[in-house]
């Protein structure tokens, strides 16, 4: 009997039946080896341990520079089409490895201080309201798509201090982007929904950055200015302001993490959270 694994199908993560109970299929492949294969975006080893995910994300043979990965899988025309997308995406710090991830991660941190949070309590409180208001005439509610999945967004867009008004167009744009992550069935459509929502993040927020030049408010773009904006642009980790958005809004819409990815393709090795 031969030891190599039977592949993993990344179907059996995105069934209606895994959705209703997915703790059996984690059991199996936490019981399983270290490295499993999964049979998705043209192949990649998985490890699902949290000591194997740990001991790989701070492995400084991997790196998180891995947004080619977005696009690699499709024809030579429609990389060259979505090339600007990827290339956009790898200037955010989600996708920068250490020490320069750490350094900017310091910078960032400092607008999401204890007293900083504390002090989003009353919005964040009106939002929960607000979420939970139309849900009360329900008997019965879905409460990760209905609450827990737009909550974040929400939350991040008052820190922002994205009018109300546009928030439903931020939570779409978000999502545009968030669908390229961890999604087994990547089309051409959403990266072209992607691209769609990076440009228009991108004009929202060059024109929010433009009037805070002039008169700087309490929201999280003006204290990101006070703070370094200058040191970061220098630094080449933000092409344009739209990288403010996607580094906390990626991270917030993330509503299932079931493992870290272990890329090993085409020579270079990368490590993906999804």
């Amino acid at each position: 009997m031969s030891d190599v694994p039977v592949p993993l199908l990344a179907k059996e993560f995105f069934t209606q039946e895994f959705l209703r109970d997915p703790y059996s299929t984690y059991r199996r492949y936490l019981d399983g080896r270290g490295l499993q294969y999964i049979d998705i975006h043209g192949g990649v080893w998985t490890v699902f341990k949290h000591a194997d995910c740990s001991t790989f994300l701070r492995d400084p043979r991997l790196s998180a520079k891995r947004t080619s990965t977005l696009i690699d899988e499709f024809p030579a025309e429609k990389q060259k089409e979505f090339s600007e997308l990827a290339r956009t995406l790898s200037l955010w710090m989600l996708f920068f490895d250490a020490p320069e991830h750490t350094r900017l991660r310091k910078l960032m941190n400092k607008g999401f201080s204890p007293a900083a949070i504390e002090s989003l309590r009353p919005q964040v409180e009106k939002l929960v309201e607000r979420l939970l208001l139309p849900l009360r005439r329900n008997r019965q509610i879905d409460l990760l798509p209905q609450f827990a999945h737009p909550l974040p967004a929400y939350v991040i867009a008052e820190m922002l201090d994205v009018p109300e008004s546009l928030h439903q167009r931020f939570i779409h744009w978000s999502n545009a982007i968030a669908t390229l992550f961890g999604n087994p069935y990547r089309t051409v459509d959403h990266l072209d929904a992607a691209q769609r929502a990076i440009h228009s993040l991108g004009d929202y927020f060059r024109e929010a950055v433009g009037v805070r030049r002039k008169q700087k408010g309490n929201d999280l773009i003006s204290l990101l200015m006070e703070i370094g904006i200058a040191s970061l642009r220098k630094s080449g980790a933000i092409h344009g302001p739209h990288s403010l958005a996607g580094f906390r809004v990626l991270w917030r819409r993330s509503t299932l993490r079931s493992g870290d990815y272990f890329h090993a393709r085409g020579g270079q090795s990368r490590c993906t959270p999804v």
